[in-house]
């Protein structure tokens, strides 16, 4: 064990951060202190044992924000340690990694991809409109997977005439934030609903045995996305069952592409509402993005695809070869 290592849990301890933060920090500095014990990094460390660090993980072929990450989390801690008079902060000068120019990790669908997508959502099942409800929403409302894990059947209620579904956004400790449901959006959701409440009669609509299976309570707080299986029945989903379950159906229709994952639904919806002429700042809002530069970034990029100097370069190139005198033969 690093001798610096025994001050994680009064540094996370203190970490004026979220508890899911405190868990990526704690990941990651065990990361780096196996790391630092592995090469045997004296207790006091200098700048150039972060450097060596920072080389280490580029060799790992992690993603440049994966590793920027892991970084982040030394430079906490580091700036903890000077504060404390426990050591300097030596990550203070620490370059981090550039991630994507682009900002988006990963790619949205087309329109004829979003619909191969829903066809292929068998809704005689239980789990099979279950599944639907979420990818339904993930595309019409651009939820992020945390976010759809997060939703209760109370979540939804009406703004005036609109009926919206309040979110426990990323980063955030409580739901604060909104999503306007559309007719298209509610009506998967209902279905799921009335089957789901519904299973102790209806045995054949779902996997778990039906002498085993309990009448279910729905209330405000039940989950709106419920694990089926005999273990977790009734419970919420996790981000990994929801990842799995979007990545499976991607299989489904030939989509298998690692820069198309559960994250793609919510560039899709982005996409969709910018091509659909949806004003910026209502898109940010969909998104609830923090800064409207975020959102712009996909507005750029549509406006590269739908106007790309690389066809200017073709008519220019197809002029010359027009106008160019031919060579004597």
């Amino acid at each position: 064990m690093h001798p610096l290592e025994k001050h994680i849990d009064s540094f996370l301890e203190e970490a004026d951060v979220l508890s899911n933060s405190k868990k990526t920090y704690k990941r990651n500095l065990a990361v780096f202190f196996t790391w630092a014990e592995q090469k045997q990094v004296p207790a006091y460390m200098v700048h150039k044992d972060l450097v060596a660090y920072k080389e280490w993980l580029r060799t790992r072929a992690i993603a440049a924000n994966t590793s920027a990450n892991y970084l982040s989390s030394v430079k906490a801690l580091f700036q903890w340690l000077a504060q404390k008079g426990i050591h300097q902060n030596i990550a203070v000068h620490l370059k981090t990694f550039r991630g994507s120019r682009s900002g988006k990790q990963k790619d949205a669908l087309n329109l004829s991809d979003v619909h191969a997508l829903f066809e292929s959502i068998a809704q005689d099942t239980l789990e099979g409109k279950r599944d639907f409800a979420l990818l339904n929403l993930l595309v019409r409302a651009g939820l992020r997977s945390i976010e759809s894990t997060r939703l209760c059947w109370g979540d939804m209620q009406r703004q005036g005439d609109t009926q919206v579904l309040w979110v426990h956004g990323k980063g955030r400790s409580q739901k604060d934030e909104w999503v306007v449901l559309t007719e298209e959006a509610m009506g998967p959701l209902h279905e799921w609903r009335q089957a789901f409440a519904s299973a102790n009669v209806s045995p054949a609509l779902t996997p778990v045995k039906a002498s085993k299976l309990k009448p279910p309570q729905i209330t405000a707080g039940t989950p709106i996305f419920c694990s089926l299986s005999n273990r977790n029945y009734g419970c919420p989903m996790t981000t990994r069952s929801v990842r799995r379950i979007v990545k499976k159906y991607l299989r489904d229709i030939d989509l298998d592409s690692p820069r198309l994952s559960c994250h793609s639904l919510r560039h899709t919806a982005i996409t969709l509402a910018l091509q659909g002429g949806a004003p910026i700042r209502a898109v940010q809002k969909m998104a609830r993005h923090k800064s409207v530069t975020t959102t712009e970034i996909y507005a750029h990029d549509l406006e590269r695809l739908e106007n790309p100097a690389e066809e200017y370069v073709e008519r220019a190139l197809e002029l010359t070869s027009r106008v160019s005198p031919k060579k004597a033969s």
